[in-house]
């Protein structure tokens, strides 16, 4: 079968020129609605915004004040530090532990063979000086120059004696060591009051009555001040 289109080409031609208008019609409403969609969310956004600036300005506040007061106690953090530190007693056994490296070898220096050691002092600048007693002429010649070899000086001691071998005579020695002694443990310098050192919650100080009022400082029949401080404000 040969089908034959007798029509006009007008008239196919306005066909399809409706067809492409509403094509075009329904592409440019999307389009539009597109646009219209993007516009409408772009405009919430921006409201938003504007109706959230003042929380904003007003969580910054809140956030800086919270930093401020983080800053203060962060000062107020080792105010008993120190206390705890010294009452635990952290630093006692280093020292200990220097002062008894320092006197062995003082002491490790100064042994000797019927020698003995009434006094022993040792100063900051590492100074030793000890006074004692050693038995027999012969123990304190050998002790004289066993000493001298250690770098300790031996005050020589003239005394004459019928029985050399079993006198007593005097020691003064003297020398240095190469230990030092820590800096002994102590308290903090300036003590601080515990009214101080906090604020109650809800304490606030006493205000002080103006002058000439009853029970002013110096006022008639006044009770005198009390020694102890107000708690400070918070």
């Amino acid at each position: 079968m040969i089908k034959i289109n007798l029509l006009p080409s007008y008239v196919l031609e306005s066909r399809r020129i409706k067809i492409s208008l509403v094509v075009f019609v329904v592409l440019l409403a999307l389009e539009g609605g597109s646009i219209f969609k993007a516009y409408s969310d772009l405009q919430a956004q921006e409201t938003w915004f504007t109706n959230h600036g003042s929380e904003y300005v007003s969580r910054k506040k809140e956030a800086d004040d919270a930093d401020a007061l983080t800053a203060t106690w962060k000062g107020k953090c080792d105010t008993y530090g120190k206390y705890i530190d010294f009452f635990s007693r952290k630093d006692l056994p280093a020292y200990t532990a220097s002062v008894v490296k320092v006197i062995q070898e003082a002491c490790g220096k100064a042994v000797g063979d019927g020698a003995w050691f009434d006094d022993i002092s040792i100063s900051k600048d590492k100074k030793v000086a000890m006074k004692g007693n050693i038995k027999g002429l012969m123990n304190f010649v050998d002790y004289y120059f066993r000493a001298k070899d250690q770098g300790y000086d031996v005050k020589p001691q003239a005394l004459p004696y019928p029985h050399g071998l079993a006198q007593q005579i005097e020691l003064d020695v003297t020398g240095t060591v190469t230990a030092a002694i820590l800096p002994p443990p102590s308290p903090p310098e300036t003590a601080v009051k515990p009214d101080t050192l906090y604020s109650p919650a809800g304490k606030k100080p006493d205000a002080a009555p103006a002058a000439g009022a009853p029970g002013a400082p110096g006022a008639p029949g006044a009770p005198s001040a009390p020694s102890a401080m107000p708690m400070p404000a918070a």
